[in-house]
């Protein structure tokens, strides 16, 4: 597969080495959310060793580990990764206040494992602020704690961290 010339849908390969690639997406381009939950995710392939994302032209240098991860491989995923977030661009919670007033609004406070870096509460805090019925969100990394502000239960807020790669270990 000559990887210079294939097509992919979400960026646009500009160089590539043997053990180190360089992108450009539009979907990274003036997008700090977008950089930092890119990174996030690709991030958690131990395989990739670096990433250093330019957000205001929308590059991304990525060294990654050729021996456990074929560059092939890690176009896919680039692709895939991007895809994802190019939808979640697009998609902006339409959520009206007005309709949530009647319902009961609860803080609900959750100790969250596996946030090791701001960029992890940065992801959690956005994500959970785009769900319906959420009204405000915060993360503190230092104390691993996620609270929540809204008419939504615990158990859509516990399957959404979960489904960010996050462990839900108890409720205070």
């Amino acid at each position: 597969m000559d990887d210079k010339n294939s097509e992919f849908k979400n960026f646009s390969l500009e160089r590539a080495w043997d053990r180190r690639i360089e992108i450009y997406s539009p979907v990274l381009k003036g997008a700090m959310n977008q950089a930092y939950f890119f990174q996030i995710l690709l991030k958690k392939r131990h395989e990739v060793k670096s990433i250093e994302i330019d957000q205001e032209r929308g590059r991304a240098v990525i060294d990654f580990d050729a021996g456990l991860l074929e560059k092939s491989d890690l176009l896919e995923i680039i692709d895939t990764i991007l895809g994802n977030l190019k939808q979640r661009q697009r998609i902006e919670p339409d959520t009206d206040q007005t309709e949530i007033k009647s319902e009961a609004i609860s803080e609900i406070c959750l100790l969250v494992d596996g946030m090791s870096c701001p960029a992890c509460a940065a992801l959690i805090k956005v994500a959970l602020k785009k769900m319906p019925g959420v009204q405000d969100a915060c993360a503190e990394l230092e104390t691993k704690e996620v609270m929540v502000y809204g008419s939504i239960s615990e158990a859509d807020l516990i399957k959404k961290i979960e489904d960010l790669g996050y462990k839900h270990i108890k409720t205070k």
